[in-house]
Formats: structure tokens, C-alpha cells, sequence
């Protein structure tokens, strides 16, 4: 795999519903298997699998991306369901057969700070009340629903970045071997660009995430999405 399509897959989250109404609740388990599609959306070049779990007030989502060609990917993130959704506490990602993280963030709420980066190269940036991991953040725009729209401070291992989003019009895909309709959440412009499609007939999750980064664009598009409603937040 190239350079420079590893530096997209890296970008991808596993990463303006109108008249949706605002969900409290996430399902409690969920797992949704994605194409990994290169350039114009036609070139297959891996797969990825989510799986998500609620329980004890306490959320798990593991993201696995296994390209055609390089090392597969797997982002992890911890954190708890509450009342405002999703609060992260911490974030890995790990290559290959990797035991230790490549990079991290961990969310300190109390001091309002969030540490990423690798091992031996730590960062510190303030933290923003609502601040997600790049991993999980299209959970907590499946949670927001129709007041998804806004800015939002999404934390990699790398960095931490400023996304606003906005809703754009719905359109059909096919899930689960059937039409169903997903709506899009965008942030940025055409030379770089996050975008996260959700589903609300399948508990709002994300169905699609594109990332466009210097013209380049990566795409994940999901074809099979299971889930287990649904899991009440802690309160």
C-alpha cells in the first residue's frame, strides 16, 4: 500500500438526520463490516469490521482494517455513556501484531486535558467538554442525531483537530442486501474532507465514513450491520 493511502487510512474514523429525533440510547452491541474502497469508490483495497458494546454504563469499540496490501489496523477506544453521549477515556492504535500502541490519547476530564501520541513523544492539548477519539466520534454523531451539527474536537494519536459539521441531503444505499435510506454528516471542503453517512433505520450508525485528504479519497461502505437494541445511558 502506498504512502499515501495509508496516511488516508489512517485519517478514517472507525471515523443532518431530518426530522430524526435525538437519541439517548446506542445499541448495546453492534457489528458492522465494511469495503474498503480507494479513489473514485471503485477500487476495493481492504476490509474493515466494527464492533461495538455497551455495558455497565461503559462503551468498547474496536475498529480491525485489513488491507489487500500492508499491515492490518486495529483502533481501540474505551470510554462511558452518560447523558452527553459519549466521553472517551482513552484511544490506541495498534499495527500488525503489535502488543504496544503505535500511538495513544488518554483523556484526563477532571484537569480538562487529553495526552496523545507515542510512547516516548507524549502531548498534551486542553480538552473541550463533548471532545471525541477519531476511532468512536461517528458514535457520538449517531447519538447526537439531529443536533449533530456544529464543531466538534476530535483527538488522534497525532493530533487534535477542530471539525464543524453539516448535514447534507439523504440518500438510498444498499445494506444488508436491501435499499435503506443514510443521511451525511460533512466536515471541511473538497481537498479535505470527513464525512459520516448513518443510517436511522439501523439505530443511526454510521454506514459510511469518507476521508478526503489532499484530493486523495478513501472510503469505508458497509454492506452488513448488525445490532442488539438498545443501551440505556448511565445516569
Amino acid at each position: 500500500m502506498t504512502s499515501s493511502r495509508t496516511a488516508l487510512l489512517c485519517g478514517l474514523a472507525l471515523c443532518c438526520l431530518a426530522g430524526s429525533a435525538v437519541s439517548a440510547e446506542l445499541p448495546a452491541d453492534a457489528r458492522i463490516v465494511y469495503d474498503l474502497l480507494y479513489g473514485d469508490g471503485q477500487m476495493r483495497v481492504g476490509r474493515a469490521e466494527q464492533q461495538w458494546r455497551v455495558q455497565g454504563g461503559r462503551y468498547e469499540l474496536r475498529t480491525d482494517i485489513v488491507p489487500v496490501l500492508g499491515p492490518r489496523i486495529r483502533y481501540l477506544s474505551k470510554g462511558r455513556l452518560t447523558d452527553a453521549g459519549l466521553v472517551p477515556e482513552s484511544f490506541a492504535e495498534y499495527r500488525g501484531s503489535d502488543k504496544a500502541p503505535r500511538v495513544s490519547a488518554d483523556f484526563d476530564w477532571s484537569a480538562l486535558e487529553v495526552r496523545y501520541g507515542a510512547q516516548d513523544d507524549r502531548h498534551t492539548a486542553a480538552l473541550e467538554r463533548g471532545a471525541q477519539d477519531v476511532n468512536a466520534f461517528a458514535f457520538q454523531l449517531a447519538w447526537l442525531g439531529d443536533k449533530a451539527a456544529g464543531s466538534l474536537q476530535v483527538a488522534t494519536g497525532k493530533k487534535v483537530a477542530q471539525h464543524r459539521f453539516a448535514g447534507g441531503p439523504a440518500s438510498t444505499i444498499t445494506l444488508n442486501g436491501q435499499p435503506t435510506d443514510a443521511q451525511p454528516w460533512r466536515s471541511g471542503d473538497s481537498h479535505e474532507r470527513t464525512e459520516v453517512w448513518v443510517a436511522p433505520k439501523f439505530a443511526n450508525l454510521p454506514v459510511r465514513v469518507v476521508r478526503i485528504d489532499d484530493g486523495k479519497e478513501l472510503r469505508l461502505v458497509a454492506r452488513e450491520l448488525r445490532f442488539t437494541p438498545a443501551a440505556r445511558p448511565a445516569r
